[in-house]
């Protein structure tokens, strides 16, 4: 999995608002957040994050709806462990987090969401290599065209071969037909020569 490095003053411009933030939460998830400061749950973020690697973190273990911060810290840790899993290394502030600092509410979901944008398309890619069968290119096509018209030229060239053997016979026979008809009226040839010469 791809890293992301992110800090508060670096490339501002890539970093998206609160509003964007939630807005995108909101879409991706089908869920309805009104603070940014909601995400200190954790429960979110463990669900985004099994969407880039399914099955890192057990959904089963993630504590939805809760209003205790120990359950947050569990949902944190495993989102910690799962990003060590795949050698992401993350320090999250988790104590600011549970407790709502805006901050670091935001700046670690800046940061998420980078995360996400880099990894999500590789994803994807990798699970339509398996899941769907790859469809021939058009390369692929007209290589296959190419050596379909290249079969049929054999074939024609080789109809072409045996239809000129065919004909070779018919020549020769004629040719043969020829030279036993002229040999057959030779005598009348030398009679007239014969002929000419007595007259």
């Amino acid at each position: 999995m791809l890293n992301v490095y992110h800090t508060r003053n670096s490339n501002p411009s890539q970093n998206l608002s609160r509003k964007e933030i939630i807005k995108w939460i909101n879409s991706t998830l089908n869920i309805d957040i009104k603070k940014l400061e909601a995400l200190g749950s954790g429960a979110e973020y463990c669900q985004l994050f099994n969407q880039l690697h399914p099955g890192t973190i057990n959904l089963k273990k993630v504590k939805h709806g809760s209003h205790l911060q120990a359950d947050y810290q569990a949902n944190f840790l495993l989102l910690q462990r799962a990003l060590q899993k795949v050698g992401v290394d993350k320090d999250i502030q988790i104590g600011r987090m549970i407790v709502g600092g805006r901050r670091e509410n935001l700046d670690f979901a800046q940061w998420f969401k980078k995360l996400y944008n880099r990894n999500i398309d590789k994803q994807d890619t990798v699970f339509q290599d398996v899941s769907e069968p790859s469809k021939p290119s058009s390369s692929k096509r007209s290589s296959s065209k190419l050596s379909s018209s290249k079969r049929s030229s054999s074939k024609l060239s080789s109809s072409k071969r045996s239809s000129s053997s065919t004909v070779v016979p018919s020549r020769t026979f004629s040719q043969r037909s020829v030279s036993v008809l002229s040999r057959k009226h030779q005598p009348d040839f030398v009679g007239v020569l014969m002929r000419s010469m007595s007259g």
